[in-house]
């Protein structure tokens, strides 16, 4: 079996290493057909119809997340040489930038041309990938994709990365978030919680950069102490966070937010720390509050100071949080597995062969 992931995507986003390891591990032959990612559209194009001839045949085109621009490419190569065509669009692009980050209105002809790209990817798609089956139903709902279409394929992490950590050493209780300060971070609540903390001698981490750092940097002149860094590669994100007691998930409360389990929760659990997250559908589908992490209102500072509070003054929870989640996120969402439910949905909807047990 061969999957071509093709497009101008990004090798090292954390979805693509997840799905290329575990897919790997199953005996697939992953092959690439790429173009650089801020290639133009005639560039981009002229590249990737070279390319692809490079790794055919194939079984599956796949494009990976945030290429929904490449989708109509890829489905006229795809009906061209017999191959099934597989979208993991991870967002919908009229969702994200109307109702999460807000920099398009809902009536704009700009909200309407993401629209259509959007609808034009999951129409194209022989199957749509969909890391929670929120988001499933808000494809169905939004673009009437047919459920039969839709495969729930959780993001997972790399394992190779994130593995448990040992305990912080002594000194001040820390906390640590880490992202690229998307609005659904909800990086405001993170800091209004710092605020209310900060007299208690809890130290904050944030590393990272984005749109919403201008909350940080308010708070900062403000007189508020936290530690910053700029975004760190996986291996060395894993080092600045041993002193971390808890780590930090997403509080938005865009509708969004519902509907994602991002990167930093299965990243964070696997790292053995006990993680504090936004309550939402979506991490219900595979997360348990209080047997696995500590979940809170969205965009409610008090209900995340009184989480951090009591991880904090209850050392035997946050210890037993921590080893519980790190035990179930290796065994459910590492790459093997996360690849074993595409190879599965593939077999149901595409008749692939049903490989890796």
């Amino acid at each position: 079996m061969r999957i071509v992931m093709f497009g101008a995507y990004d090798p090292e986003y954390a979805r693509n290493r997840v799905l290329r390891l575990g897919l790997g591990r199953l005996g697939v032959d992953v092959q690439e057909c790429r173009a650089p990612p801020r290639a133009r559209f005639v560039r981009r194009s002229a590249t990737l119809g070279w390319r692809v001839r490079r790794v055919l045949p194939a079984t599956a085109f796949l494009v990976p997340e945030f290429r929904h621009k490449d989708v109509p490419l890829a489905r006229l190569i795809a009906t061209l040489n017999g191959t099934a065509l597989v979208v993991d669009p991870l967002v919908s692009r009229y969702d994200t930038k109307v109702g999460d980050w807000g920099t398009t209105a809902a009536h704009a002809l700009q909200a309407g041309h993401n629209q259509r790209i959007d609808r034009a990817a999951l129409a194209f798609a022989d199957l749509v990938l969909c890391d929670t089956q929120a988001h499933a139903e808000y494809y169905q709902t939004a673009y009437r994709v047919r459920p039969d279409r839709c495969a729930v394929v959780p993001v997972g992490f790399d394992d190779t990365v994130f593995a448990p950590i040992p305990e912080p050493p002594p000194g001040p209780f820390r906390v640590a978030f880490f992202g690229s300060y998307l609005p659904l971070h909800g990086i405001d609540t993170i800091v209004a919680a710092a605020i209310r903390l900060a007299a208690e001698g809890v130290q904050f981490l944030l590393v990272g950069q984005g749109q919403t750092f201008g909350h940080v940097e308010a708070a900062r002149a403000a007189g508020l102490t936290v530690e910053v860094s700029a975004p760190l590669a996986p291996p060395a994100l894993v080092e600045r966070l041993r002193t971390a007691h808890v780590l930090l998930g997403v509080f938005g409360t865009s509708a969004k937010v519902a509907r994602v389990v991002p990167n930093k929760v299965y990243q964070g659990l696997a790292l053995g720390r006990a993680m504090v997250t936004a309550d939402t559908p979506a991490l219900r589908e595979f997360f348990t509050p209080g047997e696995h992490l500590l979940a809170v209102r969205p965009g409610d500072p008090e209900a995340l100071v009184d989480a951090i509070r009591r991880l904090r003054d209850d050392t035997a929870l946050r210890l037993r949080l921590g080893a519980t989640a790190a035990r179930y996120v290796h065994a459910s969402f590492n790459p093997r597995t996360v690849a074993r439910r595409l190879i599965a949905a593939g077999h149901h909807v595409l008749g692939w062969e049903d490989i890796g047990g």
